[in-house]
């Protein structure tokens, strides 16, 4: 149990930054790691060891955000209906581009930085690479996770690595 325990945190820092990565709000990142956490301890004993024990621990997280994204039930707001507690709708409260003060400063600060690049990405190139280079997983790693191979995993991110190179020469 111990040795477990040593194991989960070494990678408890990297496993949440994917988590994070993935879902996007630190709130929704401490319960997905929670319930990751608990299915990993329900399920150690069906660890093969066909697998990395990082790349097995990736695989649990990925499936459990892909669990928490199903299960989400967001009830839809219109826009163009008032609430209780607004009189106007919600279209005419809501600042669009061109009437938020310091759009052309974010935007141009945003462009400039390689995260927001990435968050432009499509979510599985986003995925893939910070899996390679955030959390240091192998191909292989990467493509057992995704249930791909590794050539299909090579491909997406050469695919991301060249619409950041252009987004980038576009600056």
């Amino acid at each position: 149990m111990r040795a477990f325990e040593t194991l989960l945190k070494k990678y408890e820092r990297i496993l949440f930054g994917y988590i994070i990565n993935q879902v996007g709000s630190s709130e929704k990142a401490k319960d997905i790691y929670q319930d990751v956490y608990l299915k990993i301890i329900e399920n150690i004993d069906k660890f093969k060891k066909e697998s990395s024990y990082k790349s097995w621990l990736f695989l649990i997280a990925r499936n459990t955000i892909i669990d928490f994204y199903r299960k989400k039930n967001i009830a839809a707001i219109s826009l163009d209906k008032t609430t209780e507690d607004i009189d106007k709708p919600l279209h005419e409260i809501i600042p669009t581009e061109e009437n938020t003060p310091s759009t052309s400063l974010s935007i141009k600060s945003e462009n400039s930085s390689l995260s927001g690049m990435l968050e432009r990405l499509e979510p599985s190139l986003r995925e893939i690479c910070f899996l390679r280079f955030h959390s240091e997983l192998k191909f292989s790693e990467i493509a057992d996770m995704i249930g791909s191979n590794e050539n299909s995993v090579k491909t997406k991110l050469r695919k991301a690595l060249s619409l950041l190179k252009e987004e980038y020469e576009m600056l």
